[in-house]
């Protein structure tokens, strides 16, 4: 009974926050997966990473292709969600030592899930890769309990594969491996750790011809960071841990430090139950959780969901409830919490709208372009306008200062019948460029804060006329003439673009 009513609150309180934010606002990261989906629809898989990049994913709009009749952005969000589950969701079904639904362990997942702060939903609902790397990893735990060779095979495979898809998934596939490496399954620890290995081995190889395929293709727009390692990271994180894990602060929201707290717990009922696979898991959680902190990288994010310093830590809180529900935990302990956090799903619900205006009033970012989804619907439709009268083949945006256009440029082509819109100086769809880079236009849009005169220097013959503006666009120009090259021109008029080809 009580963990129906936990679920029921904490579906609830989710339908609230997605309702106040994720079906409100949305930013260019999301908006390029809308059109990732939209160009998959069409049989269009340009590549398996986030659109430019030599990591991540586009796994989101991939398992949202048979959902059709539902707007982009209502489907993207709800399939993150369902991302966002699966760890829990294995959990709870697969429940203790293989055994089909134990009610501890579903007890530990639900309380968990229900105890964690609206910003960790907001960061993870996000179609923007947050949690597919965790859900990835979380397949392994499907062949967990099974002794033969090739389930450790695959509980190797998939914890590292989960890295692969997104390296925010490394503290779960650490724990994960660690734990079945040492666990009791009637095999030597050299064979078992062959196995596993030999899963890492096959992902390894997979990961490096994909890379140096990406690399010689000319799609790397943004590549994979340089990660630096810095003791004085580390002393400075800890003096604010509320910034990096303060959105994923299971039941004290915003309080960082409760992981710290978690790792000592994990250590000392594993270390009294005699539990050495979990031990072992928990102290490698624990220093290599700690020891992130002086990367870099780490600390590349802001306090605002969109750009949160948290997302680094996505595999956290899966990784602690993992080592959790692997300890012997007596269900009358979970009853006093169970009102508590019923509770808090029920203030939390309440306050879902205020949460949400605030985190899309005081964003305190300017490397991600944030977006009402209806302003941007509606500016499509008037820039869809202007191309249908003009009869225009192409827009360009930039360069300079343009509102939304990272959104718009990526939006408006999967939400409208405009087929090549960019911006070159920063356009992550390389394949578009490469198609504007040819003698085979008549007539293109070119929006952009520039002068007319700045923008003839790379027309030659051609004509360019001031068009009326829009709501979100004042300087809005009509180029035609006779075999036209876009980014030729682009580039003639001295404005720089991505390498493309």
């Amino acid at each position: 009974m009580g963990i129906a009513v936990l679920v029921h609150l904490m579906l609830k309180m989710h339908a609230a926050i997605m309702t106040y934010f994720h079906f409100k606002t949305t930013d260019m990261d999301q908006v390029l997966m809308w059109y990732g989906l939209d160009e998959m629809r069409k049989g269009n898989f340009h590549m398996p990473r986030y659109y430019g990049q030599d990591y991540g994913s586009m796994l989101e709009p991939f398992l949202a292709i048979p959902f059709t009749g539902v707007d982009y952005d209502i489907l993207l969000p709800y399939v993150a969600y369902g991302v966002l589950l699966v760890p829990y969701i294995l959990m709870i079904v697969l429940g203790t030592n293989g055994k089909f639904f134990a009610l501890a362990s579903a007890l530990s997942a639900v309380c968990f899930l229900g105890a964690m702060p609206t910003e960790y939903l907001m960061v993870g609902v996000m179609p923007k890769d947050m949690a597919t790397g965790v859900a990835v990893t979380s397949l392994g735990l499907l062949f967990l309990r099974n002794e033969k060779w090739y389930g450790l095979f695959l509980v190797g495979f998939f914890s590292l594969l989960g890295w692969s898809v997104n390296s925010n998934a490394a503290l779960f596939g650490a724990v994960l491996t660690l734990y079945t490496l040492f666990s009791n399954q009637g095999m030597t620890l050299l064979k078992r750790g062959l196995y596993i290995g030999l899963g890492y081995a096959v992902v390894t190889v997979m990961h490096v011809m994909l890379n140096v395929y990406l690399h010689n293709s000319g799609m790397i727009v943004h590549s994979h960071w340089e990660l630096v390692f810095q003791f004085g990271l580390i002393a400075s994180a800890f003096e604010n841990l509320d910034s990096h894990w303060g959105h994923i602060a299971v039941l004290f929201h915003a309080r960082g430090w409760i992981y710290l707290v978690l790792f000592v717990l994990l250590l000392i009922v594993a270390k009294v139950q005699k539990n050495k696979a979990v031990f072992i898991a928990a102290l490698a959680l624990t220093l290599i959780t700690c020891l992130s902190l002086g990367v870099n990288k780490i600390h590349d994010g802001t306090s605002s969901v969109f750009f949160s310093l948290s997302r680094m830590y996505m595999a956290l809180p899966v990784a602690c409830l993992f080592l959790l529900t692997k300890l012997n935990i007596n269900t009358k302990l979970y009853m006093p919490l169970i009102p508590l956090i019923a509770t808090l799903l029920i203030i939390q619900t309440g306050k879902a709208k205020f949460k949400a205006d605030e985190q899309v009033m005081f964003v305190n970012n300017t490397v991600i372009t944030i977006s009402d989804i209806k302003d941007l619907k509606n500016g499509c439709k008037e820039i869809e306008e202007i191309w249908i009268d003009t009869k225009a083949q192409a827009i360009l945006f930039g360069p300079g200062k343009l509102h939304e256009a990272w959104s718009f440029s990526r939006a408006c082509p999967c939400l409208t019948e405009i087929e090549l819109m960019v911006r070159p100086e920063y356009e992550r769809k390389t394949w578009d460029l490469i198609q504007l880079d040819a003698d085979t236009f008549s007539q293109f849009l070119w929006f952009s804060t520039e002068s007319v005169e700045t923008l003839s220097a790379g027309i030659g013959k051609a004509s360019i006329t001031k068009l009326d503006s829009i709501t979100y666009f004042k300087n809005i120009y009509l180029v035609q003439g006779a075999n036209l090259n876009p980014m030729q021109i682009y580039k003639d008029a001295g404005f720089e673009s991505v390498k493309y080809k």
